[in-house]
C-alpha cells in the first residue's frame, strides 16, 4: 500500500560533487513505516546532500510531494498533477499535453492500460518557441521535450501504469526500454495491497 516516485530536476549548473544516491529516498519510504508528510519533512532536512529532485510518496490515501529546492512538503489534494524535471505542474509542453490526455482517459467509461501506454509513448517534440530553458543546449532541449525520449545513450527506461482500486487491489503494468526506445520487457501483476 505504499507508493514512491522520484524525478531529477534538470539543471546542470546545480550538480553536486559526490552526492548521495536519490534512489535511497524511494526505498527509504517503501520499506519504512513513516506517514508521507513525516517522511518528507525528514528528507527535507537532508535534501542538500543530494542532487536536486522531486519526490512523491503516498500511503493509505494520503499523497505528498517534496521539491528539494523549496524543501517544503505539500499534501496533494485529489486531482491531476504533472511532473517532469522541474517543479510540480510546471507548464512544460509535454506536461500540459500529458495532463490533458490523462484527463481525457479518466473521462472514458473503461480504464484501458493500453491507452495509458499510448500517452506515455508520445514522441511529439515541442515547438522551439515553447521549449523550457534548463541550462542545456537548444538541441538537447528539443530531444528532451517529448513525453517518451529515445535518444542515443539517453531515454525513457520504463513506463508504468499503476491502477489502485478502492478494494485495495492494485494493477501494476510496466514496460522497460533499451537504447533507442526498443521495448525490452512487459510485466503485469495484480496485487492485493492491504
Amino acid at each position: 500500500g505504499r507508493f514512491a516516485a522520484l524525478t531529477n530536476i534538470r539543471d546542470p549548473a546545480a550538480k553536486k560533487n559526490n552526492p548521495k544516491s536519490r534512489g535511497h529516498l524511494v526505498s527509504g519510504f517503501l520499506f519504512g513505516n513513516q506517514e508521507p508528510e513525516d517522511y518528507l519533512a525528514r528528507v527535507a532536512t537532508e535534501a542538500h546532500e543530494y542532487d536536486d529532485f522531486n519526490l512523491i510518496v503516498a500511503h493509505r490515501g494520503i499523497s505528498a510531494s517534496l521539491n528539494s529546492r523549496e524543501r517544503t512538503t505539500t499534501r496533494l489534494a485529489p486531482g491531476i498533477y504533472g511532473l517532469s524535471n522541474h517543479l510540480l505542474d510546471t507548464p512544460w509542453p509535454k506536461v500540459l499535453r500529458a495532463k490533458a490526455a490523462f484527463a481525457a482517459l479518466l473521462g472514458s467509461s473503461r480504464l484501458d492500460t493500453g491507452q495509458f501506454f499510448l500517452l506515455l509513448a508520445d514522441e511529439t517534440p515541442a515547438p522551439d518557441g515553447d521549449l523550457p530553458h534548463t541550462g542545456v543546449s537548444m538541441e538537447w532541449e528539443r530531444t528532451l521535450s517529448p513525453v517518451f525520449i529515445a535518444a542515443p545513450g539517453y531515454g525513457t527506461r520504463a513506463s508504468t501504469v499503476l491502477l489502485a482500486h478502492r478494494n485495495g487491489s492494485i494493477r501494476f503494468h510496466e514496460r522497460s526500454f533499451g537504447e533507442g526506445g526498443k521495448m525490452l520487457g512487459d510485466v503485469e501483476q495484480q496485487i492485493l495491497a492491504y
